[in-house]
């Protein structure tokens, strides 16, 4: 009888043995599989964020360059205004001189 308990522990130590390289096996695949994805995560995350920081980057980068064709039609406008209030003064200001040398030469002859 103790023979055979004796027997029956070694064959159940043998057992949990058995169950424990099983279960330690299957623990090493999954703490596996968990970095794997953990990796798989953070590498899908860092793409993401990138893809996005360029499509931001984008948007600026547009609306900027939209911000920069006003500020030059705006100059191109201002510079153009400028230059015909430019040929008004001009204008006036060769009338007015070419009458005061008329208004001087009127004078003088009389």
């Amino acid at each position: 009888m103790q023979e055979r308990a004796i027997t029956r522990l070694i064959e159940l130590d043998a057992k949990v043995e058995e169950i424990r390289a099983v279960w330690e096996k299957r623990l090493a695949e999954l703490e596996r599989n968990y970095k794997e994805e953990e990796q798989r995560i953070a590498a899908d995350l860092s793409r993401k964020a990138e893809d996005e920081s360029n499509a931001v980057i984008r948007q600026i980068m547009q609306e900027a360059q939209e911000e920069v064709n006003n500020l030059n039609e705006k100059a191109a406008q201002a510079l153009e205004n400028m230059e015909q209030e430019f040929q008004n003064v001009h204008q006036s200001l060769t009338s007015k001189i070419i009458e005061q040398v008329f208004n001087i030469e009127r004078e003088r002859h009389g």
